[in-house]
């Protein structure tokens, strides 16, 4: 029985680690003349698959900000997993 308790336990914590956390990034470009081909941002997030790996491009796959509001300010929120990330 104390091995089914622990790998249940196990299973949680692995559960746990895995989660991913929605972090959303602003800029504020109110002062600043935005290009025609948009905000992106390019960052090592290779920790989470799926997200292009220093893509500052206008790329399919590269990672753009909106501003859904007209505010100046850009956003985009990101599924991580836990982790350390650079970002430009």
């Amino acid at each position: 029985m104390k091995k089914v308790y622990l790998s249940i336990l196990s299973l949680a914590v692995c559960c746990v680690m895995n989660a991913q956390v929605a972090v959303t990034l602003n800029v504020d470009l109110s002062d600043q003349t935005v290009s025609e081909n948009g905000v992106h941002v390019a960052g090592n997030f290779q920790l989470t698959p799926g997200l292009p790996e220093w893509n500052p491009g206008s790329s399919p796959d590269a990672i753009v900000l909106t501003d859904s509001d007209a505010d100046g300010i850009y956003s985009v929120t990101l599924q991580l997993l836990p982790g350390a990330y650079q970002f430009k």
